[in-house]
């Protein structure tokens, strides 16, 4: 009795298994599985076997057709062949022409293949497109990138033209090609040009894979991120998809992230996400460090003047630069330690009637978040700027204080760190009320337990400012000086007036007493002597001297006036020359001056700043360190003090026994005569 077995089923049904192993048909089986397989005729009826056969045979006939067709095409391009082979040297000579008139009208410069572009062709183009498919607009907007792509066709060098302005390169597309540009896009809606502009992403990244520079996309890209830059918000997904692909490819990164960064220059909260989300990512890479804060820093310096931010964007903008997640170098953490200073300005130099305070709660809110000590600074300064402008942050620290603690000490301890600068800002009765409030709290939270953070350190800061508003009385001795002085100058005019000259005085009287009235008068009749003496002898030498002086010196003089004439004809060939530059390079170097000229004078102002601050600071090192070393047992200032007194005294007994004597000396002398 035979066993079961299990049929493999294949596709090919020609196909047999033997024993579990699969074997082909031979030419021999195959027939007989042929004559032996069920016939169309036994299974259909005759009727449907009639519509089947007939059907095939009208599929067949236009096959039939077409090979018959296409014979007599070849037999046509056989012919055409040798006709062109015939007339080939002159066809040849007529070509070769041809493609150097191509390759001498092409393009060399981005200006020069722009102003090539016919907006009448082009409008004519879209048109005639969009009619086509008016239904589908991303078909026809595909054919605009297409087109300028063909015709701008320019090699460029640098991808984000970093030695261009932030406007480049669609700084130098004609008006009319804008505007015909700027109609077309319309048409197709802000949504299709969101897909659209992520699709050009894609094809950018394409097209420079393939060797092409791609500059009409560029260029589409640039115009609509530009005239809406949220779409660029938008197609941040889409950006960070192509970011695994192209990461490795500095080329097409870098042209990718300049794309998506041209909406920032229209839109600073849009640039400021951009940066976040899509370079920032790329920034501990050494290949985009550079460009990402060289866009950073042409993106704050683009709205120095702008719009404000709100509380919230100041914030994130804040954390995404000073506490970037990835680890980078300290050269890097410095370029951007400085370009929060430029956003802090952004956010506070806003409408005139901005409010500051609103800005203090979150900000002493994060101090206590704060992990380095450019985050730390940078939260402080903007802090005791509020403060300074704003007296309505006096109320809102007073509302914070007993629950921040250890911020308030951190901040009185910066105000007081540049207490020159402070005093002189700072409404000084609020602040004065503040530092009575905060005495007054501190006292209070003095016996809580457990024992609060930074209260002594509070408490010891607020002392020492209290004592530094205090009004210092003037010393008794400057006083009592100041007074003497003005009774004796008064006492000796009174004196003169009274007897009607000086000499007729007492003081003058005195003065000729002891001789020094007499001393001075011979004094001055010298003096007049030998005056009058030197009037004679110049009335008498100086003619000689100047005509000797002239004769020696007239070649010299002569020389020089013709070496002036040369360095003035040089010098004016030169400006002439340095004219004609100017007048050629100025307007792009009028455009960069514009650009960096805001940030590098809040540059210089900021390490002005520093640098008196680190100076005061190593001075009041200094001082404290001499007043516990040096300054210290007898050289204390108490009794350098003493030391100065006692030595005062004994320097007016001096005096006073010299004064004494010098009058016996006269007295005696009298009575000798």
């Amino acid at each position: 009795m035979s066993t079961p077995q299990w049929e493999l089923v294949t596709k090919n049904k020609k196909d047999k298994v033997v024993n579990g192993t699969y074997k082909k048909l031979s030419k021999t089986e195959k027939k007989k599985f042929v004559e032996n397989a069920p016939k169309v005729e036994d299974l259909l009826p005759l009727s449907q076997v009639k519509t089947l056969y007939s059907e095939f045979s009208d599929i067949k006939k236009p096959n039939a057709d077409l090979k018959s067709k296409s014979k007599e095409n070849d037999a046509k391009k056989q012919q055409q062949k040798k006709a062109q082979q015939q007339q080939q040297p002159k066809g040849g000579e007529k070509s070769k022409e041809k493609e150097k008139d191509n390759k001498e009208s092409k393009p060399k410069t981005l200006d020069a293949a722009l102003n090539r572009v016919n907006v009448t062709e082009f409008q004519a183009m879209v048109t005639s497109v969009q009619a086509k498919f008016d239904r589908t607009p991303l078909l026809w907007l595909r054919t605009i990138d297409n087109y300028l792509d063909s015709i701008i066709n320019v090699e460029i060098s640098d991808p984000t033209f970093s030695s261009k302005n932030h406007e480049y390169p669609l700084c130098l597309m004609p008006s009319a090609l804008r505007s015909a540009l700027q109609e077309a896009l319309g048409l197709a809606g802000e949504s299709n040009l969101q897909t659209y502009f992520e699709i050009l992403l894609t094809n950018l990244a394409q097209e420079m894979t393939k060797g092409s520079h791609a500059v009409g996309t560029r260029l589409l890209l640039q115009f609509i991120a530009t005239s809406y830059p949220k779409i660029a918000v938008e197609a941040v997904p889409k950006c960070l998809s192509l970011q695994n692909s192209y990461k490795n490819r500095k080329p097409i990164w870098l042209s990718i992230l300049w794309a998506m960064g041209q909406a920032g220059f229209r839109d600073l909260s849009v640039g400021l996400k951009v940066w976040q989300e899509v370079m920032l990512p790329v920034l501990e890479l050494r290949n985009y460090s550079q460009f990402v804060l060289e866009y950073l820093t042409r993106l704050l310096g683009r709205h120095a003047a702008g719009p404000a931010l709100s509380v919230n964007e100041y914030l994130t903008a804040l954390d995404a630069i000073l506490r970037p997640n990835a680890p980078v170098s300290n050269q890097v953490t410095d370029a951007l330690y400085r370009q929060s200073r430029v956003l802090r300005k952004i956010a506070v130099n806003a409408t005139p009637d901005a409010k500051l305070n609103l800005f203090f709660k979150p900000l002493m809110e994060r101090l206590s978040l704060a992990d380095t000590d450019a985050y730390k600074q940078e939260i402080l300064e903007f802090l005791f700027l509020c403060v300074c402008e704003d007296e309505q942050s006096f109320s809102t620290w007073k509302q914070l204080y007993s629950t921040h603690i250890l911020e308030s000490a951190a901040l009185l301890q910066h105000i007081e760190s540049k207490w020159n600068a402070s005093k002189a800002k700072l409404a000084k009765k609020s602040f004065k009320v503040f530092i009575d409030f905060t005495v007054k709290t501190n006292a209070s939270l003095q016996d809580s337990k457990p024992k609060i953070r930074g209260l002594e350190d509070c408490r010891k800061i607020c002392q020492s400012i209290s004592a530094k508003m205090a009004v210092k009385k003037s010393s008794y001795l400057s006083l009592i000086t100041f007074l003497v002085l003005l009774m004796v100058g008064g006492a000796v005019l009174y004196d003169v007036k009274l007897h009607g000259s000086f000499k007729a005085s007492s003081t003058g009287r005195v003065l000729e007493d002891i001789g020094a009235l007499h001393y001075g008068n011979i004094a001055l009749e010298q003096a007049k002597i030998y005056t009058q003496k030197g009037v004679v002898w110049t009335r008498e030498n100086a003619p000689i001297y100047y005509a000797t002086a002239v004769d020696v010196s007239k070649p010299y003089l002569e020389l020089l006036r013709d070496l002036g004439y040369i360095g003035y004809n040089g010098l004016v060939k030169v400006l002439i020359k340095f004219d004609g530059w100017c007048s050629t390079t100025a307007p792009e170097f009028t455009s960069q001056v514009k650009e960096y000229a805001a940030i590098a004078g809040d540059t210089t102002k900021q390490y002005a700043i520093d640098f008196a601050h680190y100076t005061k600071v190593g001075f009041v090192s200094a001082q404290d360190y001499a007043a516990k070393n040096i300054f210290i047992g007898k050289w204390s200032p108490e009794n350098l003090q003493k030391m100065t007194h006692e030595a005062v005294n004994v320097t007016q007994q001096y005096v006073l026994s010299t004064y004494e004597w010098i009058v016996q000396q006269v007295e005696s002398g009298n009575k000798v005569r």
